[in-house]
């Protein structure tokens, strides 16, 4: 099924800025300037501030930087329950330190974290603790910090994002758009909201996209363009991977309708200055279009909605190098100079790319030492792409010395975002599931788990009669994996014929109930 959705114009325009141009630099650079010397005492303006400078190069040794540590570290004591701040500021808490340091202050992440799940309301959204509404606007940063931690390693149950993401579905008005705080019927039922508007609308849009992302249950591809369109914008098209991971608590269809529905709300009223909040609209912005860009498949190098945004800034800077508009100048500059550089896109980019990915236990360094270097504590090199590509063909190598790492850390087995490179990997990996040494099997089958692709069900079903207990034992752990059916009982790992007959029957029942139409093999 086809559903047009709607996106901002790719294409280049007669200014063509991009984060590196100059004249975007000197905007940038003017407001780091004053975000340096500007005093914001908030503790989410604190982090604000701390997580742009560190994302505009400076250093961690920056005043700004560790005093939002210190803050941080002050606040992650005690009780969770007996936290008082603000959404905003745990949110950005937690973009902040998950930039500046994963392993140094994962106690702090964690704590956070743990804070945003105990006040996340029993609908799924996030509010003010003295209202049962969930609030658009805040939801968004609960959402972006689950994402970011999740990304950098950090657990979040599915159980949060799939809450949230049926009630911003519920949430939706009926023209598409989303409000201030959430009307939720309690069904699918759509209702009328209230104060709807642009700002709200692009912030629930990526919070749907990132939530989309994290339960893996909508892809987006690009359709081409429509001549009934602004010349602005294009239409994209929205459908379901076929061999995404199946979440059963979340509708995906309800989900891509919602997509549909806001982008062709978002693609009648988008302007890139809808006053009121602009800079947080803007940063909102930046989210929704580079969350797009993932799920469309494509990195783009300029786009008209930033060439807009550019030249509106350029427009409104203040002489001290700051922007204003309803957050205050502190917060305002710190969200425009987050949209001047792509922060958005650049994390993706980080999670995406092998050039940035992280090996641990010093397997699979680049030859090249000088390229090393360190990242959240952890040991990473520019090469990193070649080494993941010499761990998968170690799998096929019985005296390889890797194969007992790559057994007990398969996350570190990281398969390739670029399809055909992907397919090849995947095909190594089902080779060696039938043919590979135990060890081999048994991080193979582990990899296969950690890949979600309900595509590979039947190899890890077929995994289960794998003569070593070991590798029967992961494949039904990775199933349970994929089909986030984590309360059947683990098969045991000493399970004998008749248990392993039964689990198999189980999955197969399981993965029929899904694709009715498929026949599994004995």
């Amino acid at each position: 099924m086809t559903i047009a959705c709607v996106g901002l114009c790719q294409g280049r325009t007669a200014l063509a800025v991009t984060p590196k141009s100059p004249e975007v630099k000197k905007l940038i650079d003017n407001g780091l300037e004053f975000l340096e010397t500007c005093v914001d005492g908030s503790f989410g303006g604190q982090c604000l501030t701390a997580m742009t400078l560190l994302k505009a190069g400076k250093p961690v040794t920056h005043a700004k930087v560790k005093k939002a540590i210190e803050e941080c570290e002050q606040r992650a004591k005690g009780d969770v329950k007996a936290v008082l701040d603000d959404i905003y500021s745990l949110g950005i808490a937690v973009l902040f330190l998950c930039e500046l340091d994963t392993s140094k202050y994962a106690h702090e992440i964690k704590f956070f974290l743990k804070v945003l799940e105990v006040r996340q309301k029993p609908h799924g959204g996030w509010g003010y603790p003295n209202q049962p509404t969930g609030d658009t606007s805040m939801t968004q940063y609960g959402v972006l910090s689950a994402w970011t931690a999740r990304e950098a390693g950090f657990a979040v149950r599915d159980e949060l994002v799939e809450k949230v993401a049926n009630w911003l579905i519920r949430t939706q008005d009926p023209s598409g758009g989303w409000g201030y705080q959430g009307n939720d019927p309690g069904d699918f039922a759509k209702v009328a909201q209230g104060d709807v508007r642009l700002s709200l609308t692009t912030a629930a849009l990526g919070s749907t996209l990132i939530a989309a992302n994290m339960l893996g249950v909508i892809d987006m591809s690009d359709e081409g363009a429509d001549e009934d369109l602004p010349a602005a914008l294009i239409p994209v098209r929205v459908e379901a991977k076929p061999d995404a991971n199946i979440n059963e608590n979340v509708d995906p269809n309800r989900l891509r309708a919602a997509v549909s529905s806001g982008t062709g709300w978002f693609r009648k009223n988008y302007e890139i200055s809808p006053g009121g909040f602009t800079h947080y609209y803007m940063y909102a912005l930046e989210r929704f279009m580079s969350f797009k860009e993932l799920a469309d498949g494509r990195l783009v190098k300029d786009a008209a909605w930033y060439n807009e945004g550019y030249k509106y800034l350029a427009k409104t800077q203040g002489e001290d190098g700051s922007w204003s508009s309803a957050a205050g100048p502190p917060v305002d500059t710190a969200f425009a100079i987050l949209f001047l550089l792509r922060s958005t896109k650049k994390a993706i980019e980080k999670t995406q790319s092998f050039g940035d990915g992280t090996l641990v236990g010093g397997r699979g360094l680049p030859k090249n030492t000088a390229d090393i270097k360190l990242r959240g504590g952890k040991i990473v090199g520019k090469n990193q792409a070649q080494a993941v590509e010499d761990m998968l063909k170690a799998l096929g190598d019985p005296d390889d010395s890797d194969l007992d790492f790559m057994a007990e850390n398969p996350d570190e087995i990281k398969l390739s975002a670029d399809q055909e490179i992907r397919s090849g990997q995947l095909k190594l990996l089902r080779q060696v599931v039938r043919t590979g040494t135990p060890k081999a099997r048994l991080a193979a089958v582990k990899a296969l788990g950690q890949s979600r692709d309900i595509h590979y069900v039947p190899l890890l079903i077929y995994a289960i009669s794998d003569p070593d207990a070991q590798v029967a034992g992961a494949a039904d752990a990775a199933l349970r994996f994929i089909s986030r059916k984590f309360e059947i009982e683990a098969m045991p790992i000493s399970s004998d014929r008749s248990s392993r007959e039964a689990a198999i029957t189980r999955w197969k029942s399981w993965y029929t109930r899904i694709y009715p139409d498929l026949a599994l093999e004995d």
